[in-house]
């Protein structure tokens, strides 16, 4: 019982030097648009529901990446977006964005 005790206050004396104070969050960063762009990453973001989704471009052939989309596919998946996201506006076609 005595080492366990033991344990637990070195793991919670490392834990507070690893980690550092902990504090409440001061602000929350929320998206105000839906739609954004990425230049870098060449990437149209949908803010949805609390989340990004991320739709990549559209390519006549695999692995290659365009210097300037304009068409999207409309699947997603979900991701962080980079810092350098842009506010976009979208039109939606039969299976392209």
């Amino acid at each position: 019982m005595l080492r366990m005790e033991k344990e637990r206050e070195v793991n919670r004396k490392l834990s507070a030097i690893l980690k550092g104070p902990r504090q409440s969050l001061d602000w929350i960063e929320v998206p105000t648009g839906v739609w954004y762009y990425s230049h870098s990453k060449k990437e149209l973001y949908r803010y949805h529901q609390g989340v990004f989704e991320a739709y990549s471009p559209w390519t006549p052939t695999r692995n290659l990446i365009p210097t300037s989309p304009w068409k999207f596919y409309k699947h997603h998946h979900l991701k962080v977006p980079p810092d350098d996201i842009v506010d976009a506006q979208v039109g939606e076609r039969e299976r392209i964005l």
